[in-house]
């Protein structure tokens, strides 16, 4: 166990040891001060991005610099974002599921179809809704 443990260590003082090599590539403007979730487009420069809630109901095309390439308007309330992933067709998926306070009931997955998230300044989305099956008080007892 104390063999284990030791090598554990050491892994992690190596692999911890180039944290001063970081560099910055861009500095984000101002509206991006709030970013709460990014996507790297598969094979491109790009990210897709997106602020916490309580800002605009827009995703950001973002280049490798920090500028901004394309804004798309999302057809559905910034209540909480927290991440955005895609799938192997480019298609988003934003997670309005932030839920600090643990009262929310309307946990909510948004997908954002690829197609339309290219080609088109304002988008709809599908809501794939979802709850936690052992919750049954909001907020639950501590």
């Amino acid at each position: 166990m104390k063999k284990s443990y030791y090598l554990v260590l050491l892994f992690l003082s190596f692999a911890c040891s180039n944290h001063g090599q970081l560099k910055k590539l861009a500095r984000l403007p101002k509206l991006l001060d709030e970013v709460s979730g990014i996507e790297k487009i598969h094979g491109e420069n790009l990210f897709w991005m997106h602020n916490d809630s309580g800002n605009k109901n827009e995703i950001y095309l973002v280049n490798s610099s920090g500028k901004i390439k394309r804004t798309v308007i999302i057809n559905a309330k910034n209540n909480d974002w927290e991440d955005i992933t895609s799938d192997k067709k480019g298609n988003l998926y934003l997670a309005d599921f932030g839920n600090n306070e643990n009262i929310r009931q309307d946990l909510t997955i948004l997908k954002i179809n690829f197609e339309e998230v290219m080609n088109k300044k304002s988008v709809e989305v599908e809501k794939i809704q979802f709850e936690y099956p052992d919750q049954t008080k909001f907020p639950p007892k501590q």
